[in-house]
């Protein structure tokens, strides 16, 4: 099966509804309309169109009824009005051909524009408001045999009779469909994604099946049901839609600083580490009116798309192509959120989302390098059963990015990778690890790696001493600040709720507080700090700005930070970097602030910066200062001498 998307490369594209019709468009069809849209897009840059034939609109079943029976009995099945169901394929299928004209149409037009097309099937949830066919309405789409049947049928005519155009790149279980309905338990999650992809894959197996699904979870202990081990165990890649207008963790600093630009390119890379299947940021966009202007907004685009490069994160697709702020129809004209969305106006005048689309995709198109090698190597974190997923994962991967310390998620229950630093951050209890596991990470750190574990205040290890060198003697509500100073790493104040008193079997504190403990293990070292170090600045607004706290993240990953050639000299600009050979690297350097830069990174001797590429006229290099305009990236060829 041919792979989506390239490793190394983000590719660009948009969630699209036609600009004049938005969900209506397949009722109210314009063919005109449809070109000019795709034209336009086509224009600024995007390659890829993620295009929903909506349930209701492509399988317009209803139920006839007789009577002396309750509710009705079921006589049969007609289209909508009453039109009877024809004795075709199509009709046996309860699709209408007409529909099915107009797809056929928009892959022609995609195809002559050059664009691949994304396909969700199960389209029944858009923009707040479900979807159904009058037959199924009201039942449970997850479970009632009858909404499975005409499910089944729909697929299986839809994907048979489209499967050999050649625009179509990717198929999809539909448009999050778990908010299609409840799923129960995680038990009808699995059996109704694998029905959805077993039926699309019995008919087309030689595209791949994305995902569809958002805000996916660990596992099913907080009465989660759609998890990332039942998603990637069924589907060829995930898809991640990090919107900074749902996380409160992230908006409540203003926006365009570290924790909003960041959100993508680390909430994606969650799902793909997670899943081991991969992901894509397929649904990226935020609220103009409530958090910024139309021109912050198309800044905050512009940093993501370099920050999604940089960690490989595959494509983009903003959502969406077109705003829809003149719709009069539900669910437009309802009470809720994101009418304005578009990387244009419905007038096709480019909005400032459209510009940094259009100004990466000329960057991709000059730019000589044109695919990011991985890192070097990268340290592990462990997520725990319990932990919050989303709010620690986000942390984390802030503290890591400011560090210049890759990192590669994994889940407490899945076996533990090799590397040299292990990260266990803010633990609930045993941070989700059994004996064994820890018996392993015992051997690591004999063996010369590093672990680290920040504490939750129920952390509850059994021997704790013969693990960090260390027990618990006490603990109390806290009602101070703390100071955390390690050595020579600056002093970062704290509120925690409770503190720690330890006492030491071996183990010794590398701060004077006794917050942080270092305990020295055959050739390697495991560091704790008493505290949920990480929830704690998640918690503190702008603490990323304020606080060097990514200077612990620094110390404790050494032993692959010391491998940079870069290092950055100011918090808020992130650099990765991608090692072609042993003689050039390139690095991604990204100013994540809302005000320009002057940086100068630190050059590792025997190393200098050979050339400089960006989307921005005013990045410049000399003499090794780069100027930086706000949320700003560039891509830095760094050889040896």
């Amino acid at each position: 099966m041919k792979k989506l998307f390239k490793d190394g490369e983000l590719s660009l594209g948009v969630n699209y509804w036609a600009s004049n019709a938005a969900t209506r468009m397949w009722t109210e069809w314009d063919e005109t309309v449809v070109e000019n849209d795709i034209k336009n897009l086509s224009a600024i840059g995007c390659e890829y169109l993620r295009v929903f034939p909506l349930w209701s609109d492509f399988q317009p079943v209803m139920v006839l009824r007789s009577n002396c029976f309750k509710g009705g009995y079921k006589r049969g099945y007609a289209f909508v009005g009453e039109k009877p169901l024809p004795n075709t394929e199509a009709g046996m299928a309860g699709v209408d051909e007409t529909m099915m004209e107009h797809f056929e149409v928009l892959c022609n037009i995609a195809d002559k524009y050059k664009m691949k097309v994304i396909v969700p099937l199960i389209n029944g949830h858009m923009t707040f408001r479900i979807y159904n066919p009058p037959a199924v309405d009201g039942l449970d789409h997850f479970t009632s045999p009858e909404s499975l049947m005409w499910q089944g049928k729909f697929i299986h005519y839809f994907v048979k009779r489209m499967k050999s155009h050649p625009a179509i790149c990717a198929w999809e279980i539909g448009n999050e469909s778990n908010c299609l309905s409840v799923a129960d338990d995680r038990t009808t999650a699995w059996s109704w994604s694998a029905f959805v992809v077993n039926a699309i894959r019995a008919v087309d197996d030689t595209r791949p099946v994305c995902s569809g699904m958002h805000s996916l979870s660990l596992n099913d202990s907080s009465k989660e049901s759609w998890t990332f081990a039942d998603q990637s165990e069924l589907c060829d890649i995930l898809t991640s839609h990090p919107y900074p207008m749902w996380r409160s963790y992230v908006n409540c600093d203003r926006p365009n600083t570290m924790r909003w630009v960041l959100l993508s390119s680390i909430e994606n890379q969650t799902y793909a580490d997670i899943s081991n299947s991969g992901a894509f940021a397929e649904e990226v966009g935020t609220l103009r009116r409530t958090f910024s202007t139309f021109e912050a907004l198309g800044d905050h685009l512009r940093n993501v798309l370099w920050l999604l490069w940089g960690n490989d994160s595959k494509a983009l697709l903003w959502w969406c192509a077109f705003d829809q702020t003149k719709m009069e129809f539900p669910p437009y004209d309802w009470d809720e959120a994101g009418m304005e969305h578009g990387i244009m106006t419905a007038g096709y005048k480019i909005n400032p989302t459209g510009r940094a689309i259009a100004d990466f995709a000329k960057f991709k198109k000059k730019c000589p390098i044109k695919i990011l090698p991985p890192p070097r190597e990268k340290a592990i974190c462990i997520l725990g059963r319990d932990c919050k997923l989303y709010e620690l994962a986000h942390s984390v991967g802030v503290l890591a990015a400011q560090a210049g310390l890759p990192i590669k998620f994994t889940y407490c229950e899945s076996d533990i990778p090799e590397s040299k630093v292990y990260l266990i951050p803010s633990a609930i209890r045993k941070g989700g690890l059994n004996r064994a596991a820890y018996k392993k990470l015992a051997e690591k750190v004999e063996n010369g790696a590093t672990v680290y574990m920040s504490f939750s205040y129920n952390i509850c290890i059994p021997l704790m001493e013969e693990f960090f060198g260390f027990e618990i003697e006490n603990r109390e509500q806290c009602n101070e600040i703390l100071n955390l100073s390690i050595s020579d790493m600056s002093e970062i104040k704290l509120n925690p709720r409770y503190k720690f008193k330890m006492k030491s079997h071996g183990a010794v504190p590398i701060d004077r507080d006794g917050i942080a403990w270092k305990y020295k293990r055959g050739k390697g070292r495991i560091i704790a700090i008493g505290l949920p170090f990480e929830m704690i600045l998640l918690n503190n607004k702008e603490s990323y700005q304020k606080y060097p706290a990514y200077e612990l993240y620094r110390m404790i990953g050494k032993d692959i930070v010391a491998k940079n050639i870069l290092c950055s000299t100011d918090s808020e600009v992130i650099i990765t970097e991608h090692p072609e050979d042993e003689n050039t690297t390139y690095a991604i350097v990204c100013n994540c602030s809302p005000d320009k830069k002057r940086v100068k990174p630190t050059v590792k001797s025997g190393w200098k910066i050979d050339k400089i590429y960006s989307d921005s006229a005013e990045v410049k290099e000399e003499n090794g200062v780069i100027n930086m305009p706000n949320n700003s990236g560039a891509l830095l060829v760094l050889k040896a001498d």
